[in-house]
């Protein structure tokens, strides 16, 4: 049963979210959309507080932070490593170089924020590894 209402809250979460598009595309759907106007931020409350339980039982589960672990240490190994591949494997394709330092061009805008990401990965590995959770 619980499911079912929380499927309903992120149901009716996401029509408020993206209702400027679902009018855009079916200009009868406002009058059910203004129903449900006077419950967005009850709506808004109930989906952060299950957001909030959803993501701490994931924590014990580890796969969604492995998952994000897998791609920040991707991303962030080409950033970083860069150089080195460009000495070691690039240098000697001008193509592949070139394609390379677009990728790098493209990615460079959320080093940073991938970095906040990698530390706070890091440290939830470690309270995992030291308090065997």
């Amino acid at each position: 049963m619980i499911y079912f209402i929380s499927a309903l809250i992120t149901l009716l979460g996401g029509i408020l979210a993206a209702s400027s598009i679902i009018i855009s595309k079916k200009p009868d759907a406002r009058e059910l959309i203004a129903k449900l106007i006077p419950f967005q931020g009850g709506i808004g409350i109930a989906m952060l507080i299950l957001g909030g339980f959803e993501t701490i039982g994931l924590l014990g589960d580890f796969r969604l932070i492995l998952l994000a672990k897998a791609v920040v240490d991707l991303g962030l190994g080409f950033l970083l490593g860069f150089s080195l591949l460009n000495r070691w494997f690039l240098s000697k394709d001008l193509e592949m170089l070139r394609k390379a330092e677009n990728l790098k061009m493209k990615m460079v805008k959320y080093e940073i924020n991938a970095g906040i990401v990698a530390i706070v990965i890091g440290i939830l590995f470690l309270i995992k590894m030291i308090f065997h959770i």
